[in-house]
């Protein structure tokens, strides 16, 4: 029925003209994660992407070089890790994903010129997405398409996480514990614990929308 409840996963061609097509192709070694996609406006998108591997600092130097300053805004560097937020024009999959409402499952990985892309929707919605992407010629596969199986919310160490969190009056106002002492408590960066807790937020949030 087209109102079941489906999972589906799917790979679509990114466009040749798009900076992150490029960029994926001449960087194969370096892994590329979409951790978030938003609309600022109409013609106008923001994604979050975290990029890691060995070559990120050469891979900066020529985005640099390549993309306007005003267009992207660097939120964390590392030797080999990098979280990058990317204004892009036109993002045509974006508003499609937008307004077909496809519940997405992040993070969603890029490889080799494609999204893989991983949905939670109606079958309706779902075949509408993709009629949406025959109709501009963009090219994709299914991977698989079925009914959709809850699993748990949140991993085990999430959910831990969020249980000392709330212990240790991280939600307190003001704070029982700051975001340096806790990502002590895990022996992780404090960054990347803020990485992990905004993870978790969204897919509480998420569950609670939806």
């Amino acid at each position: 029925m087209s109102s079941d409840i489906v999972q589906v996963k799917f790979r679509i061609e990114i466009p040749k003209n798009k900076w992150l097509a490029e960029f994926n192709e001449k960087f194969p070694e370096l892994s590329f994660n979409i951790l978030s996609k938003y609309l600022l406006e109409e013609n106008t998108g923001s994604t979050l992407l975290k990029i890691e591997g060995v070559s990120v600092k050469q891979f900066l130097e020529d985005l640099k070089n390549s993309l306007r300053a005003s267009s992207y805004q660097i939120l964390y560097n590392e030797m080999d890790f990098l979280i990058l937020n990317v204004k892009t024009k036109d993002p045509w999959i974006l508003r499609a994903l937008i307004k077909t409402d496809l519940l997405l499952i992040y993070p969603i990985k890029v490889k080799k010129g494609k999204l893989i892309i991983n949905a939670i929707t109606s079958r309706e919605k779902a075949d509408k997405f993709l009629d949406d992407l025959n109709k501009k010629r963009i090219k994709f596969t299914i991977q698989s398409i079925g009914r959709y199986h809850r699993e748990d919310l949140l991993t085990e160490r999430q959910r831990q996480v969020l249980k000392t969190a709330y212990k240790e009056g991280f939600y307190n106002v003001p704070r029982g514990v700051s975001l340096t002492n806790l990502s002590k408590q895990f022996k992780i960066s404090p960054s990347a614990l803020s990485e992990l807790l905004r993870r978790i937020h969204e897919r509480l949030a998420a569950f609670y929308l939806n």
